[in-house]
């Protein structure tokens, strides 16, 4: 039943598939291996399987070895740990500094894996657009992440950090920063240079406070900052001018500044669980009759 297939095979992998199967011999060897994997679930399935394996879009690698052995081609490195689909197992403990060597590299997927570090040499990644490094163990990030120009995307839920270093304000074309569930309790003042963002999330973190330079980020549509610690917020919330959704639930809010009230495209504001601002629910509706504001989810 393989050999019926294998003509096929061959065809794809002409058409579409990388150089790890182009020779006959490495064809017959992953056939046999794929077909003693899937013995017990049938022969097609094996073929089946092993041409989805095959047939990756060009520039796309999943495994390391292989991508740093052809640098140049590598557009897309996804190394994400999980069970099942495509992915062998590819679990990193470490990043070696040779990831620095993949100049065209567009998008690199490290999610959940147990790193701890990253080495300086990422910075190199001058074509990187997308960043995904959610699920690992960072505490901190290298300087060298505010080289990367081009990023647009940067995912870094459900890690350690502690604090961000300040050159993540040279991001100038990030678009979405996700630092969901982390351990931050205080965000650098250049935060506000990240012109392009529109979507910032901080919830699950310990900030108390946010800096008043958090006004800069023109272009913001989307502020989640749930469960946070937050007491209060910086009157330059107002030149937030294109914010559409600000969700403050689970903080400790007692009072919000009336220049909240500016926010004209805002159309989303979550307050619940902030007892303190219960008995400011009319104040609080009369700056922002046009909004959506939830109060406490337990009532409404």
């Amino acid at each position: 039943m393989i050999y019926a297939y294998k003509s096929k095979a061959e065809y794809l992998n002409f058409l579409y598939c990388t150089d790890i199967f182009k020779k006959e011999t490495e064809m017959n060897s992953n056939l046999h291996f794929l077909t003693k994997r899937f013995r017990k679930i049938g022969a097609i399935f094996s073929t089946i399987i092993l041409l989805c394996f095959c047939c990756n879009k060009k520039g796309e690698y999943y495994n390391l070895t292989e991508a740093l052995q052809h640098p140049a081609d590598v557009r897309d490195l996804d190394l994400q740990n999980q069970d099942g689909g495509r992915h062998w197992d590819n679990t990193l403990t470490t990043l070696p500094k040779e990831i620095g060597n993949l100049q065209n590299l567009q998008k690199l997927n490290l999610n959940n894996n147990p790193l701890t570090t990253l080495p300086k040499e990422i910075g190199k990644l001058q074509n990187l657009q997308q960043l995904f490094l959610g699920g690992n163990q960072f505490t901190t990030l290298p300087k060298e992440i505010g080289n990367l120009q081009n990023l647009q995307k940067l995912d870094l839920y459900y890690n350690k950090l502690t604090t961000l270093p300040k050159e993540i304000g040279n991001l100038q074309n990030l678009q979405k920063l996700d630092l969901y569930n982390n351990q931050l309790t205080t965000l650098p003042k250049e935060i506000g240079n990240l012109q392009s963002l529109e979507s910032l999330d901080l919830s699950y973190n310990d900030l108390t406070t946010l800096p008043k330079e958090i006004g800069k980020l023109q272009k913001l549509k989307k502020l989640e900052l749930y469960y946070n610690q937050l007491k209060t917020l910086p009157k330059e919330i107002e030149k937030l001018q294109k914010l559409e959704t600000l969700g403050l639930y689970g903080n400790q809010l007692t009072t919000l500044p009336e220049e909240i009230g500016k926010l004209q495209k805002l159309q989303e504001l979550d307050l619940g669980d902030n007892p303190s601002l219960i008995d400011q629910k009319e104040k609080i509706q009369k700056l922002l009759p046009n909004v959506k504001i939830h109060f406490d989810l337990k009532t409404e």
